[in-house]
Parts: structure tokens; C-alpha cells; sequence
């Protein structure tokens, strides 16, 4: 599983997201996190950051809710997994 941030310099928003999401998901092993400065990405039409994406689905701009997330994750996963 990918989840990806998008964040803009001088955002303090997205410095506590950022934060906030390797502290939740920093020993989930099968979860690969990056984080991208938005004036670098071309690939994405946003004007909201910062902007969370899980599997290439766009899960939240601003902060997040972590239990929301986590519940999210975990459904994801479970869709994944062979039958």
C-alpha cells in the first residue's frame, strides 16, 4: 500500500500532518509513505495542501482524522488480500 502527502514549503499545517502520519504509520511494514513538495509534482491539479492520497486515491486535504484513516487502511487491505 502507497500513501502519498503533498506539501508546500512554509505550511505548518502540512509539517504537523507529516508529522502526525509517521507517527501512525511508521512500523506498518507493508505500507510505503512518501512525502512531495507540490511545486515539484506536475502530476496533480491541487491548489489545497496539504493533500493525503492513499493508493492514488485522494483520502483528505488539511489534517486527518487517525482512526478514520487507519479504518480506511485496514479496508483497503482486507480488498486486497486473496480469497
Amino acid at each position: 500500500m502507497e500513501i502519498k502527502l503533498f506539501v508546500a514549503r512554509n505550511c505548518e499545517t502540512c509539517h504537523r500532518v507529516e508529522f502526525q502520519l509517521i507517527n501512525l504509520l511508521s512500523e506498518k511494514k507493508n505500507i510505503k509513505i512518501s512525502v512531495a513538495n507540490i511545486s515539484k509534482y506536475t502530476g496533480k491539479n491541487m491548489l489545497v495542501v496539504p493533500a493525503l492520497f492513499v493508493n492514488n486515491q485522494l483520502f483528505a486535504y488539511g489534517e486527518f482524522n487517525e482512526e478514520r484513516l487507519l479504518s480506511f487502511i485496514n479496508k483497503q487491505a482486507s480488498k486486497n488480500k486473496p480469497s
